[in-house]
């Protein structure tokens, strides 16, 4: 009889296109993403290229997914960086695309960030976004911040509240952060998030993170303490090490990255990225 209930839950859940790979696709990049930088920076553009393949077990299905990112951002010297960012998800022949824009805001004793985006061709990805991050310094190199995402899908919506520290050395960061999505008509679900970037020089970055919880994945439409999940996720940032290169080649950085994730009750992926980053 268990069994019988398993497969028919995860049946459900393949042929719901409602809350199926609802909050993945923004939960998880939301995870995997670098704190911005306190110091200053000259003014340049920024343009980044990333892709993304996971292999995923979803019950007893073998699935691939992809993931393809561009954007483009201006980092403008002392104050403002906006920037101009597309996705492209393919979950299992379904294609959604998301267009998000915003900007960066640096200050003496604090930094932010305002966002908004939407998706078009909509099945599981967000219809409507808003992003809201404040941090400011507490203590040295302390910063106690909080990030608001609100996400507006088809099945309804979903404020995820972020609270946390990050703590900065040198180049170097480490980040703390308490989360709790609020969606509607589900209850709410709560993870923790760790992750950190360690600038060995001038060629080589490593970022490493991990977060624990509920609902990271959000794959079946089951109460949120059924959900327990799991994410890891490393990546490395390479520069060319020639010192024949030219400018143009000196401006480049190559990146490659790791993820792996679980939730119940049938759930795994595990993902390879790459990437390549311009500034001019």
């Amino acid at each position: 009889m268990r069994r019988f209930r398993f497969f028919l839950l995860v049946g459900l859940g393949l042929l719901t296109s409602g809350p199926v790979f609802a909050e993945q696709p923004g939960t998880e990049r939301f995870i995997k993403e670098n704190a911005p930088p306190i110091r200053e920076q000259k003014e340049k553009i920024y343009f980044s290229s990333d892709y993304e393949t996971s292999w995923v077990k979803l019950g007893a299905r073998r699935i691939n997914w992809q993931l393809f990112s561009n954007r483009i951002a201006y980092l403008r010297h002392g104050i403002q960086s906006p920037y101009l960012q597309v996705d492209q998800y393919n979950r299992d022949h379904n294609r959604d695309t998301t267009i998000d824009f915003g900007s960066y805001f640096r200050f003496k004793n604090s930094y932010g960030e305002l966002g908004t985006g939407f998706g078009t061709g909509v099945t599981y990805i967000y219809k409507f976004q808003a992003t809201a991050e404040f941090a400011h310094r507490i203590f040295k190199n302390l910063f106690l911040k909080d990030r608001e995402r609100f996400l507006r899908y088809v099945v309804g919506d979903t404020l995820i509240s972020s609270p946390g520290l990050v703590y900065y050395v040198g180049d170097h960061y480490v980040t703390a952060d308490y989360n709790i999505a609020v969606t509607e008509d589900r209850d709410p679900a709560h993870w923790v998030t760790l992750k950190g970037l360690y600038h060995a020089n001038d060629y080589v970055n490593l970022g490493m993170g991990w977060a624990f919880g509920e609902r990271l994945y959000d794959i079946f439409p089951i109460p949120a303490s059924g959900q327990q999940s799991y994410l890891f996720f490393t990546r490395m940032d390479l520069k060319p090490f020639t010192k024949l290169s030219t400018r143009f080649v000196k401006n480049m950085t190559f990146q490659i990255g790791y993820t792996y994730g679980e939730e119940r009750p049938s759930f795994a992926s595990q993902s390879l990225s790459f990437g390549l980053s311009l500034t001019f």
